[in-house]
């Protein structure tokens, strides 16, 4: 047998084991093949083939209802006069809100006196300078002089112009 294998190896001009490799590829193929066929043969499995109407309806339903509770809940939410109103990005609206936040006149706020609050009021000063306005009043002692406010981390040039006309120092 080694003989015939060594003889069919060099007429295909691939070595002893390249051929034992190629061998036991076409008869696990073969194997494989006579396999499929017997289950084929002798079971007769046929293939349930599964109906999506039941679970294609449910989904419809449940969308239907998805549907129906939005579009309720988004009338019960928004009663609104008209679409316009709910689009108005006009500048009377904006003005509104910035008119309705308390307007100050100029020297109303001694620098010496205000809280946090008072001070937020003024303009492009937030929580954090005017939380360090009063830490520096603290630290300081009173302010004699409002240029003093440039000290303060936080204020400059630019700032200090803004709010100078609405602070004054009392005496």
């Amino acid at each position: 047998m080694k003989g015939v294998l060594e003889n069919i190896s060099k007429k295909f001009g691939i070595t002893i084991t390249e051929f034992n490799t190629l061998l036991f590829a076409i008869v696990v193929f073969l194997i494989g093949i006579v396999v499929k066929n017997f289950k084929i043969s002798n079971f007769n499995v046929e293939e349930i083939k599964f109906e999506y109407n039941f679970q294609d309806s449910l989904f419809k339903a449940i969308q239907e209802k998805k549907n129906k509770d939005s579009t309720l809940s988004s009338l019960i939410e928004k009663k609104v006069d008209s679409d316009s109103e709910l689009l108005d990005f006009s500048n009377k609206k904006l003005d509104r809100k910035k008119n309705s936040k308390k307007v100050l006149s100029e020297k109303s706020i001694d620098i010496n006196k205000a809280d946090v609050e008072t001070l937020i009021r003024l303009p492009g000063v937030g929580n954090k300078t005017a939380e360090k306005i009063i830490l520096y009043r603290k630290s300081n002692g009173k302010i004699k002089k409002l240029n003093e406010l440039l000290n303060v981390k936080g204020i400059g040039n630019k700032k200090f112009s803004k709010i100078k006309k609405y602070i004054y120092i009392k005496n």
